[in-house]
């Protein structure tokens, strides 16, 4: 697992499967769009990460992911859930290549995910 991928996961352990959906709806709407490729890539999982990005199409143009096939809750009781976007060039993008988005626009998603669980 990549660096951010491990840093990601952290701070997202033993967080609520609710709190999971909300910090992925975040990150999605807040990733830069060109194809897509990157917003489609973003996953939750239980109990491991997945760090295989989807098949990539040059001449694609990737849709809004689905939260039914993205977002794996399992039984919804597990203690530890992963958000991972293993497209390779997934962490550029959140140091800042694209316009699009500011630096660490990840970190920024998640904290806004944790600011709505704490306002209820």
């Amino acid at each position: 697992m990549s660096e951010f991928g491990a840093i990601m996961a952290k701070l997202l352990n033993e967080k609520s499967a609710g709190f999971m959906e909300d910090a992925w709806e975040e990150v999605v709407r807040s990733t830069p769009v060109k194809s897509g490729y990157a917003r489609a890539n973003w996953f939750v999982s239980p109990k491991t990460p997945k760090l295989t990005p989807l098949s990539r199409n040059r001449n694609k143009s990737y849709g809004y992911p689905s939260r039914q096939k993205n977002v794996n809750l399992g039984k919804r009781d597990y203690t530890s859930y992963y958000l991972t976007n293993p497209a390779p060039y997934a962490q550029r993008l959140n140091e800042g290549y694209s316009q699009q988005a500011p630096s660490m626009f990840v970190q920024r998603a998640i904290l806004r995910a944790i600011i709505k669980a704490n306002n209820g």
